[in-house]
């Protein structure tokens, strides 16, 4: 018989700032595809920088504290590296082979500059030094789920060991919640650990970006069809989310048959 969970809670001001930021950072670029004043919009694409390199110093700030070391998954961590790079420069050579003086370029920050007047070379300027960021970002956070991945699974054993939908829950921050608070938070003590949250993130986001800037590359080749923001979202997310669940999925079966094997040794009578 599995023991109670401990509702082990690793707290991280370090996690809790990039979630923080990567909010500062959603909501603002939502806010460009709203209708309001085109002043607005700009304030936002001017404001963008700042969240951005505060996530940027916050998310190496918890890369750094991981207990794991990269040299020992140097493999996958070059993997994810070439992927994102790889695809960002994809597509940043696709844009400059069809589109130099940027009259079809479609990404909405760039839109947004070129028809108030902002010249290529500024925008070019700018969207260099925000692509350069977004990238350290991301394999920032990809670093950081390689040195704090064996601290994240065991704690969210700890606190979901009784199936694997509480192990999921414990996985996405709500090991110490109930299921109405993980599902409907209430109050700010009901969300989610930034700990967990953060590290269940890190892969998601990486890989998810990494596919949606070879799409967009191979869009401008004509070899991969037109989609809506919302669509291309989805298809990105919800595939990624669901190879990371596999992967949770399987460390949950090997860390509960490790503990099995432990209930049997101490005291051997619980043996079968």
């Amino acid at each position: 018989m599995l023991p109670d969970t401990n509702n082990t809670t690793i707290k991280s001001p370090e996690a809790r700032s990039t979630i923080l930021l990567i909010c500062a950072i959603i909501i603002p670029a939502i806010l460009l595809r709203t209708n309001i004043p085109s002043a607005w919009h700009i304030c936002i694409v001017y404001f963008l920088p700042v969240p951005a390199l505060g996530l940027l110093a916050s998310a190496s700030l918890l890369m750094r504290k991981g207990a794991q070391r990269i040299a020992s998954t140097k493999a996958v961590f070059t993997g994810g590296l070439v992927f994102i790079a790889g695809g960002t420069a994809f597509d940043i050579t696709a844009t400059l082979i069809h589109s130099p003086d940027l009259v079809y370029e479609a990404n909405i920050v760039a839109r947004l500059l070129l028809d108030t007047d902002h010249s290529v070379a500024f925008v070019y300027i700018y969207g260099g030094l925000m692509q350069a960021i977004v990238l350290c970002i991301l394999v920032v956070l990809w670093a950081a789920f390689l040195k704090h991945r064996q601290e994240y699974l065991q704690a969210s054993f700890e606190n979901g060991q009784h199936s694997f939908m509480h192990f999921m829950k414990a996985a996405t921050g709500g090991g110490r919640l109930s299921w109405r608070q993980w599902l409907i938070p209430l109050t700010i003590r009901e969300l989610p650990s930034s700990y967990h949250l953060s590290i269940f993130l890190a892969p998601i986001l990486l890989f998810a970006s990494g596919i949606n800037r070879w799409y967009l590359g191979l869009k401008w080749f004509e070899l991969a069809p037109d989609s809506s923001d919302l669509l291309r979202a989805i298809v990105v997310i919800v595939p990624t989310g669901m190879v990371l669940v596999i992967w949770l999925r399987r460390k949950y079966s090997r860390l509960a048959s490790e503990d099995t094997l432990e209930e049997c040794v101490y005291p051997p009578e619980s043996c079968p």
